[in-house]
């Protein structure tokens, strides 16, 4: 299920979709984009990965790190947009 975000989290999001793409990246190649301190981007990644915006995967090279995969915006919305059918017909 994919959920609204606030607007912070959206401008960044768009921010990480204009570098990466689908590409996977790192935490700190997160940060080094967004220029943000690190609190700000854990917060970020962690409320993007709740409402189905980003993916995340343990690093094969660094075990105790993660790499991130932002969710092409088209198959968030489409995903959005089954939801609030899916509700609909349930009232």
């Amino acid at each position: 299920m994919t959920d609204w975000i606030p607007n912070w989290l959206h401008r960044r999001y768009i921010v990480l979709w204009k570098e990466f793409g689908r590409k996977k990246f790192s935490f700190d190649e997160a940060q080094d984009i967004l220029g943000d301190d690190p609190r700000v981007v854990n917060l970020l990644v962690a409320g993007l990965r709740k409402g189905g915006w980003l993916t995340s995967e343990k690093d094969p090279k660094h075990p105790k790190k993660k790499l991130y995969q932002i969710i092409d915006v088209k198959e968030v919305y489409e995903e959005m947009k089954n939801d609030v059918q899916v509700q609909e017909r349930s009232h």
